[in-house]
């Protein structure tokens, strides 16, 4: 499964305004995302999702874990914290551009 994170979805917004079903959020229990789109191949930002809408995963340099929030399809992340570790220029660039995709993150769709 695929899983993609959309900061913004105006599409999605008008596609759901449409739909006569109400939307659920993807089953994500046990599944970890991973960004494939890191600017740095060696450093891979990764989330797994557990019971109780608990996540835990890596920033890049920094350890996260917290809590994310679902209503249809939209997400919340912004209840994470981490440990504070200085890693080197390359991996906290990483870290501070995935956890900016998080914090912006508003829609989270399973495809596939």
């Amino acid at each position: 499964m695929n899983i993609k994170l959309l900061a913004a979805a105006p599409l999605l917004t008008m596609l759901a305004a449409c739909s006569s079903l109400t939307a659920q959020p993807p089953q994500l229990t046990g599944r970890t995302l991973v960004w494939s789109d890191s600017p740095v191949a060696a450093v891979t930002p990764s989330i797994t999702f557990h019971t109780n809408n608990d996540i835990s995963g890596t920033s890049g340099c920094n350890l996260l874990t917290g809590q994310v929030q679902f209503d249809g399809t939209k997400v919340d992340f912004s209840r994470i914290g981490s440990t504070k570790r200085l890693c080197s220029p390359e991996e906290m660039s990483v870290e501070a551009t995935f956890l900016d995709h998080l914090a912006n993150t508003t829609d989270l769709v399973a495809d596939g």
